[in-house]
């Protein structure tokens, strides 16, 4: 692990050291104010660790002043696999193969793609905001998930009738509820960041009133929203639709969603060892040598 420590406190700190899980301490050193020293850190990870777990650390930072910091940190063993749509690949208002809309409720929505405003040009899917009654869905093709740790990533925007009209985000697995669209929170998924931040009134009749849901405006534009998905979805072709639900009164601008990844597996493989070359004592390191290539031989190692 390469592991950098910044002195900011305006003085010159001495002695530092860094331990990882509560292993042996490594030197960095006095690092002087406003410098950073790197180290590499070896950190072994257990062969019985299942392939796309998570692994966490405590990364622990001393010095002559006693303990500076600590910080936990966390990674994901493996490639990931699975299913990347950013709608840039189409002419807008077309959504790409595979992918599609229903018409819920009304006919005010409607998912297309479009060039306004994407996260990645040029596109992104978006479903605009009315002031009457609505609910329309954008629905994935089915992905297979064949880890415990699968997720879908997506960048979220929305600018919606705060706590009145709003988005939501639901699955189908063919395992659970015969097959009928769930919440991802009540199928069992969980939010890792970017999650629901208003509940919707149930109020003025909207489609989606007293579920929880994207709502308002989404601070700084794009957000990114993580969902871990359910433990029920491993071993399943599983189908997400995100639905934007409007009420009877009180138009906005809508919902966009782009950059769209279902991680559905994750590919380990072992590290293979690279020696260096001419290291004859196992120290990683070249040792000085003569070879005499018209004999054959070594004539010198060291």
């Amino acid at each position: 692990m390469s592991i950098p420590v910044t002195n900011n406190t305006g003085n010159t700190v001495n002695n530092v050291t860094v331990t990882v899980n509560g292993g042996s301490p490594v030197n960095y050193g006095n690092i002087a104010n406003a410098a950073t020293v790197t180290q590499q850190i070896p950190y072994t990870i257990s062969a019985a660790a299942p392939c796309g777990s998570t692994v966490s650390v405590s990364i622990v930072v001393s010095s002559a002043l006693g303990t500076q910091s600590a910080a936990n940190r966390s990674f994901v063993l493996g490639t990931a696999n699975g299913v990347v749509q950013n709608f840039d690949g189409v002419v807008a208002p077309a959504l790409p193969a595979g992918w599609t809309t229903t018409q819920d409720s009304g006919t005010g929505i409607t998912w297309a793609t479009t060039a306004t405003g994407p996260n990645s040009s040029p596109n992104s899917a978006f479903a605009n905001d009315p002031g009457t009654v609505n609910m329309s869905s954008l629905v994935t093709p089915a992905v297979a998930i064949s880890s415990p740790s699968a997720q879908l990533k997506f960048k979220n925007k929305y600018i919606t009738e705060s706590t009145f009209d709003g988005m939501v985000l639901e699955i189908s697995n063919p395992t659970v509820n015969a097959g009928a669209f769930q919440d991802i929170i009540t199928a069992g998924g969980s939010f890792v960041s970017g999650g629901y931040n208003a509940t919707i009134s149930t109020s003025f009749s909207s489609p989606i009133a007293g579920r929880q849901a994207w709502s308002g405006t989404s601070a700084g534009g794009y957000i990114d929203t993580v969902v871990n998905l359910p433990a029920s979805a491993n071993g399943n072709s599983v189908t997400f639709r995100w639905r934007m639900a409007s009420d009877s009164s009180v138009a906005s601008t809508g919902v966009n969603v782009d950059d769209v990844q279902i991680v559905s597996s994750f590919t380990c493989a072992p590290i293979t060892s690279v020696k260096t070359p001419f290291d004859f004592d196992g120290d990683h390191k070249t040792d000085l040598s003569i070879f005499r290539p018209s004999l054959g031989q070594w004539w010198y190692q060291r």
